[in-house]
């Protein structure tokens, strides 16, 4: 965003250029992968409650594959990506950090991979699995309303499913729509459609700033929507004030 402000004139160099843009590539598929692994991590404590959750190896396993994918996914960016010199109309020079491929066609292809990737692909893995999940819970609600012995416990249960279908469906909505505006002006821009030099760029910037966004607002969700959330942040809270 820096190099944004500065009419896109990259000033920090060569090193710089070919380090930073790509690993922003990795963060965004590590992010997007760490949803899709909490997504299949509460699939299958609801369907398979008996299998429990990922320990020892299998847990760092999950951890490892998760940034070795990422860091393959950006591995193009990080060989491709490169200091150009550009001069416009008005006569300016302008150093651009940019990712120059071979050809059109290995740039194309490559953007619709980090699309397929980074969005299309766990967006689709998240609503299949969330919608298994909900259709689950409602089945033990309904279930429960059958029976004859209502216990308070089981009403209580199913309290508490309700409101972890409500978060699940906040959660889910939140990522699709932050990510959703930077995916659009990615491709814009790729496609020529945005000018970039005028304020595709920028634009971009702030897009990407946005998919940022559920990592800050999630921990409200979850201090507001459950309480055991709730009661962790309060005490973490509690352990800052005692420090000041």
């Amino acid at each position: 965003m820096v190099s944004s402000q500065l009419g896109s004139n990259w000033i920090f160099g060569s090193f710089l250029c070919t380090l930073l843009n790509p690993t922003q590539v990795m963060c965004g598929v590590v992010t997007t992968n760490v949803h899709m692994s909490v997504a299949v991590e509460r699939y299958m404590s609801v369907i398979y409650p008996f299998k429990g959750k990922p320990k020892g190896k299998r847990k760092y396993a999950v951890l490892a594959l998760i940034w070795i994918t990422a860091v393959l996914c950006a591995m193009p960016a990080f060989l491709n990506n490169k200091v150009v010199i550009y001069n416009t109309n008005t006569g300016r020079t302008l150093n651009l950090c940019v990712e120059e491929f071979d050809s059109y066609k290995s740039r194309t292809i490559y953007s619709l991979f980090l699309l397929s990737v980074n969005y299309g692909t766990p967006v689709l893995i998240m609503a299949v699995l969330y919608a298994r999940v909900i259709l689950r819970l409602r089945q033990r609600s309904k279930l429960r309303h059958c029976m004859r012995r209502h216990s308070t416990n089981k009403r209580r249960q199913t309290i508490v499913e309700r409101k972890f279908i409500k978060m699940t469906f906040m959660i889910m909505v939140l990522f699709v729509m932050c990510y959703l505006p930077y995916q659009i002006v990615f491709l814009l821009i790729h496609f020529d459609v945005v000018p970039g030099l005028a304020y595709g760029f920028l634009l971009y910037d702030y897009a990407y700033l946005v998919t940022w966004l559920p990592n800050a607002i999630n921990p409200i969700c979850y201090g507001a929507m459950d309480r055991y959330y709730a009661k962790a942040f309060r005490l973490a809270l509690g352990c800052l004030m005692n420090r000041t």
